[in-house]
C-alpha cells in the first residue's frame, strides 16, 4: 500500500478528517485516551528497571528519563541487530512497561520479527500487544549515512527478501573494508574475533566497538566510536547500501510505510533538512518519526511541523538498545503533537 500523501488543509484536522478504515489507528487511539497519553501505566515500572540495570553512562539519550510511558514504540532492537536483549526478553519488557502497539526494527533484518511473531502466535497471552512487521535499513542521502525504517510491510514479499540479503551482503563488504582501515592502524580484528560479540548475528559497528576494548585498543565502546567508528569517522561506511529510492519501493510494494528514522541524529542544517525530506517524499516515502527517546520538546515540534508540511505521518519510537541508564528506554517517550496523524493510521490490517 503506497502511503498517501494528505493535504495541509486535511492533516489541520488531524484524527477527525482522517478517512476511515485504519481499524488499528482507532483501537490505539482509543487505549491512548483511556490512558491520559500513557502517563498512567507505571513510572516505578520503568525506573525499576533502569536502576536494576548497568550505570554504563557513555552514550545515550540525555533527556530520556523526562518522558512519559508510552503505549506505542515502532523503534527498537533486539541481540538479532545490535540490540542486549533477545526477542523474548524484549516482549517480557514491552509487556511489563505497558506497550500495546510494538515495531522491531533491526537493522536489515527480520530474523528478531519472525521469533517474536512466532512467540506471539504461540501464546494466547500475548493478544493485548499487536506486533508490527518492522526493519531499520541502512542507505545513504548526498554522501550522508541515513536510516528508513520501514513499518507494517509483509515480511514475506520477494522484494523484501532481495533487499535484506543485498544488505547483508553489503555490510559483510563494510566489515572487510572497515577492519582492513583499523589493522593499518595497528588495531588487528578478525570477522571471527568481531561475530563473536553478535552471537553470530547482524555484525555492526558496536560490535567492532566491543572487540577494541576487549582487545586493549580502547577504554570503551564510546572511545571507540568516538575516535574511529562514529559519524564521519573511517569507520563509518555508507557507500556500499542499497539506493534511498529502491529502499522506499521495495517498502511500498509490500505494502508498507517507509519513514525517517531519527532525524534529530543526522544534524544537517534547517535548508538541507528540508531538501532531504522533499527528496524523501519524492521517492515515495510516507513517514518521519517525529518523537524518539530523549527529544526535547522543541524539536519534536519541528519534526511535527515537518511532518504537516510534506504530508508525512508522524511515527513514534524510542530507539531502544539495552536497559541501561542514560540510554532509551522502551516506551519511554514524549506523546506525539495531537494536530499530527500517527502513523499507524496509515497500518492496512
Amino acid at each position: 500500500m503506497q502511503p498517501t500523501h494528505l493535504s495541509t488543509d486535511l492533516l489541520n484536522h488531524a484524527f477527525s478528517a482522517f478517512p476511515d478504515g485504519s481499524q488499528i489507528g482507532s483501537r490505539i487511539d482509543s487505549h491512548i485516551d483511556s490512558q491520559g497519553d500513557g502517563s498512567q501505566i507505571s513510572e516505578k515500572t520503568s525506573e525499576k528497571i533502569s536502576e536494576s540495570a548497568d550505570t554504563d553512562t557513555d552514550t545515550g539519550a540525555d533527556n530520556c528519563t523526562s518522558a512519559v510511558a508510552s503505549v506505542v514504540d515502532l523503534h527498537c532492537h533486539t541481540t538479532a541487530s545490535d540490540g542486549e536483549l533477545t526477542p523474548r526478553e524484549l516482549l517480557l519488557l514491552a509487556k511489563s512497561v505497558g506497550i500495546r502497539l510494538l515495531a522491531i526494527t533491526d537493522h536489515d533484518t527480520l530474523a528478531g520479527y519472525n521469533e517474536l511473531q512466532a512467540l506471539i502466535t504461540q501464546s494466547p497471552q500475548n493478544t493485548a500487544l499487536h506486533l508490527v512487521c518492522g526493519c531499520e535499513f541502512s542507505s545513504a542521502w548526498q554522501g550522508v549515512g541515513v536510516h528508513i525504517v520501514g513499518l507494517n510491510f509483509d515480511a514475506n514479499h520477494p522484494r523484501v527478501t532481495d533487499l535484506i540479503h543485498y544488505q547483508q551482503a553489503a555490510r559483510a563488504s563494510r566489515l572487510a573494508k572497515q577492519l582492513k582501515q583499523l589493522a593499518a592502524l595497528q588495531m588487528p580484528m578478525t570477522v571471527e574475533e568481531v561475530s563473536a560479540f553478535a552471537a553470530h548475528q547482524n555484525i555492526g559497528r558496536p560490535h567492532i566497538a566491543q572487540c577494541m576494548v576487549a582487545k586493549g585498543y580502547v577504554d570503551s565502546p564510546a572511545k571507540a566510536f568516538k575516535k574511529y567508528l562514529g559519524r564521519g569517522k573511517l569507520g563509518d561506511m555508507h557507500q556500499y547500501w542499497a539506493p534511498l529510492p529502491q529502499i522506499i519501493d521495495t517498502i511500498n510494494q509490500a505494502g508498507g510505510i517507509a519513514t525517517i528514522a531519527h532525524p534529530a541524529q543526522y544534524r544537517m542544517t534547517r535548508s538541507k533538512m528540508h531538501r532531504f525530506v522533499r527528496d524523501f517524499v519524492g521517492f515515495g516515502g510516507g513517514a518521519i518519526e517525529v518523537a524518539t527517546a530523549g527529544q526535547p520538546a522543541d524539536q519534536i515540534e519541528k519534526f511535527a511541523l515537518i511532518a504537516k508540511q510534506y504530508g508525512l505521518y508522524a511515527s513514534i519510537g524510542s530507539d531502544f538498545h539495552r536497559q541501561r541508564r542514560y540510554h532509551p528506554m522502551l516506551g519511554k517517550i514524549a506523546p506525539l503533537p495531537k494536530d499530527v496523524i500517527p502513523v499507524w493510521h496509515g497500518f492496512n490490517v
